[in-house]
């Protein structure tokens, strides 16, 4: 490997491992709001319920990232082998990452407009027996869909596209040679 593939694994790696930081970043902060900011059950269970989205999430990164480090300590493939799995490695947490946001950030949505609305009346079921609030709420998670799923993608592709791009160019090099 050029030094400059090696600096590219490791930066890869690198956000990689930051994008996990932030994960457990947001792990910590919903359970501490699980524990000491939700004052009855419905709050509660509106944070496990984030917790749990930040636990898929971390799951979805998790793996990638923990075959990227295997790969190195191994690198007993060729340098075309390398990359092709630093690629797919990539690629892969990236795609269900970004279908994962666009999933997940209606139910997001809307448990955020319960617990607003938890907090002020004490209850989730002034929501559901009112059709207004329950369409407002519907409408709220149903407009943030596009915009989850773009954030997603624009963040991950303002961290990761280069990087990505770059790997894919080596590959495209190796294969012309």
């Amino acid at each position: 490997f050029s030094p400059s593939s090696l600096n590219l694994l490791k930066i890869i790696r690198q956000r990689t491992r930051w994008k996990l930081y932030f994960i457990y970043l947001f792990i910590a902060a919903y359970l501490g709001a699980l524990i000491w900011v939700a004052e009855n059950w419905e709050s509660r269970l509106v944070f496990a319920a984030m917790t749990g989205f930040a636990l898929v999430n971390l799951w979805l990164v998790q793996r990638p990232y923990a075959r990227m480090k295997k790969q190195d300590l191994l690198m007993s493939g060729s340098s075309r082998e390398v990359i092709q799995h630093y690629y797919d490695c990539l690629d892969t947490m990236l795609r269900q990452e970004n279908f994962i946001g666009a999933l997940f950030t209606p139910p997001a949505a809307m448990l955020g407009f319960l617990f607003a609305i938890i907090e002020e009346k004490g209850s989730a079921a002034v929501v559901f027996s009112d059709w207004r609030l329950l369409l407002l709420m519907l409408v709220v998670a149903t407009l943030l869909v596009p915009f989850g799923a773009w954030l997603t993608r624009s963040m991950n592709k303002v961290a990761f596209g280069k990087y990505l791009d770059h790997l894919k160019e080596n590959l495209d090099q190796l294969d012309a040679s």
